[in-house]
């Protein structure tokens, strides 16, 4: 069975979002009276952003709170085969990112990989910091 993700870009680097987490896609900067933090995902990751592309916010939800990530760009709405994501673990992980859940492998020299977030976790990772600005 296949699952929706939504495939975004931060510093050249695909990264996946379960679709079932995201409430709202926006134009990174956009303003709101509903008060949700939102973080710079490369800035996150210790990434360089894109240069000169438009940034775009993804307003999220875990059980327990609703948060935003800015990414470079939004690629796409990607239907993915649970088998097709290959767990990372041991030295491919420690504090800073075991957000990243998992990995699927493209197929193609550029990119040659998406990675998975695991929703809960990125936002236990960020929640302890200022965010870049609140929606």
């Amino acid at each position: 069975m296949e699952t929706p993700y939504i495939l975004f870009q931060a510093g050249k680097i695909n990264f996946l979002v379960l679709m079932e987490y995201v409430d709202v896609i926006d134009r990174a900067g956009s303003v709101s009276s509903q008060n949700i933090p939102v973080y710079d995902f490369a800035g996150i990751c210790g990434l360089k952003k894109n240069g000169g592309r438009s940034s775009y916010a993804l307003l999220m939800h875990t059980d327990s709170c609703r948060f935003g990530i800015v990414s470079d760009r939004v690629v796409d709405v990607v239907n993915i085969s649970d088998g097709d994501i290959l767990s990372l673990e041991g030295p491919a992980l420690w504090e800073k990112n075991n957000y990243l859940a998992g990995v699927v492998w493209t197929g193609n020299p550029e990119p040659p990989a998406m990675y998975y977030i695991d929703v809960p976790s990125l936002y236990e990772r960020v929640s302890s910091s200022e965010p870049d600005y609140w929606f």
